[in-house]
């Protein structure tokens, strides 16, 4: 009686399974399998019976299913599992995972036994997370903006390959290594500090405008949104999505500048024209002084020391209303390698014996809208500035070539300058170098780094004022210790355009 119903327990077991349970002998052939068979495999339980579990499987799987049945033939008693995909009655395909075991020698069974789970849903859920994971693989693999992963330490564990190629490192280069240490040493405790705030406070994401050091030594800026990964309450690390934003921080930072320089020309322009009826008075008192006073020796000299200062103090507002371009100019086509060539002698005798003056001058160049004489004056002014770097011996170099803008180029968002043809003018030289802090200020009216009674502090804020008043545009790169170095753009124009025969 006990083994009856121990034997309908099983039968309802089988019965209300939602796998279907099949019994084979040991040719293979189907002898029994469970209700459960229809909702399975699509088969009336009574349909397979004399069939092979192997006409059921696809053909792709039928050398995997063989080889697992020999396993499970030489392993009595040892369940065996396998993926297959197995024809239902209405022609679809399932995913199945088989559960395979050899009870031939087991009394009460005497056959093999296999049980067969309905994996469709879960391998198309899965199938569906490997595509959906292969996408954002991808999009984040193939983005252009930077993509980083550092743990709680800040030691990076993962950048994209836009990342390494902004940056100039390779994967082994970044990896494990603290983001801090990529970031310009000044700006590190700040940057620290705006993390450790944002962990401390929770906050679940920030923006930070970083600057960072490129593999070649460049300095860089980076726009970053970080988002913290807290588990459990504790801080995990954090995923960052990064732009490199130099060339719009270039282009503000001259925005800035431009505004100042146009607020500081305007008042130079004010100043140098009161300033010049000023000198024009004392220059013609001191002039009519000398025709009617007496020849005393040391009137005279007074009066005459009066005049030269007048004249100085005049070349010093040509140079203000230069700067502020206010200067009445006469612009022709000229040849910019023209006018090199013949102020070479004199800017040899400016530099002095122990600086060496070398030109490289690109042949066949297009002719530029100017002025002559403020040309002349822009070269020689920057050659003076040069020599001073080099005081104790060294090398200037001009050259000119043709260069063309294009849009969305670093070199022209630098300039400012809309696309097009320009001749690019060298100033070079091998001097003792500036650091940032001052080259943003080199271009200012009256600033100077020499000593006092060395310069007017006058000579580069002239040089800007022309080129600007000319159209075009002038660049300065420098680091201490290793030089500097002047560019400046002047928009080309035909040569037959109004020809200067002088120059």
């Amino acid at each position: 009686m006990a083994e009856r119903a121990h034997e309908a327990r099983l039968a309802a077991l089988a019965e209300y399974s939602t796998d279907a349970v099949v019994l084979v002998d040991g040719a293979g052939l189907v002898q029994w399998t469970s209700p459960s068979t229809r909702e399975v495999l699509g088969y009336q339980a009574e349909a397979l019976l004399g069939s092979r579990v192997r006409d059921l499987l696809s053909s792709e799987d039928l050398a995997d299913w063989q080889a697992l049945v020999e396993r499970v033939r030489n392993a009595p008693g040892v369940p065996m599992v396998g993926k297959y995909r197995c024809r239902h009655e209405d022609g679809s395909w399932r995913s199945v995972e088989g559960v395979v075991r050899n009870l031939l020698d087991e009394p009460r069974v005497g056959a093999i036994l296999i049980t067969f789970h309905d994996i469709t849903d879960r391998e198309t859920a899965e199938a569906d997370q490997r595509n959906r994971d292969a996408r954002y693989r991808r999009l984040v693999t193939e983005a252009h903006d930077i993509i980083m992963e550092t743990d709680e330490e800040g030691y990076l564990q993962w950048v994209n390959p836009a990342g390494l190629r902004v940056m100039g490192f390779t994967a082994d280069q970044v990896i494990n290594r603290r983001f801090t240490e990529f970031i310009r040493e000044d700006y590190r405790p700040a940057i620290f500090n705006h993390y450790i705030r944002q962990i401390e406070r929770r906050e679940p994401s920030s923006y930070i405008e970083i600057p960072v050091v490129a593999a070649d030594g460049r300095d860089l800026w980076l726009g970053q949104n970080a988002w913290l990964t807290f588990e459990d309450g504790r801080y995990r690390g954090f995923q960052a999505v990064a732009r490199d934003i130099t060339d719009r921080m270039r282009l503000e930072e001259q925005l800035l500048q431009a505004q100042k320089m146009e607020a500081v020309g305007r008042l130079a322009g004010g100043i140098a024209h009161d300033f010049n009826n000023l000198l024009a008075a004392i220059r013609g008192n001191a002039e009519l002084l000398l025709h009617l006073t007496s020849r005393d020796p040391a009137v005279m000299a007074e009066l005459e020391e009066i005049v030269r200062s007048a004249d100085r103090a005049a070349s010093l507002t040509r140079q203000l209303l230069a700067f502020s371009r206010k200067q009445v100019v006469e612009p022709v086509a000229i040849d910019l390698n023209g006018v090199v060539t013949r102020a070479e002698p004199m800017m040899r005798r400016l530099a002095g014996a122990n600086v060496e003056l070398v030109l490289a001058l690109a042949p066949s160049l297009p002719h530029v809208m100017a002025d002559r004489a403020q040309v002349e004056q822009m070269l020689l002014n920057l050659v003076s500035n040069a020599r001073d770097a080099v005081s104790g011996g060294g090398r200037i170099s001009l050259s000119t070539v043709n260069v063309v803008l294009v849009a969305g180029r670093a070199e022209t968002s630098r300039t400012g300058l809309p696309p097009g043809s320009y001749l690019c003018l060298d100033v070079a030289d091998t001097g003792e170098g500036m650091d940032a802090a001052t080259q943003a200020r080199i271009f200012e009216p009256f600033f100077t780094t020499k000593e006092p009674g060395r310069g007017t502090g006058l000579g580069l804020a002239t040089v800007y004022g022309l080129v600007r008043q000319m159209g075009g545009a002038i660049t300065v790169s420098s680091r201490p210790g290793r030089g500097t170095t002047f560019k400046l753009y002047l928009p080309a124009v035909d040569a037959a355009r109004d020809p200067d025969p002088g120059a």
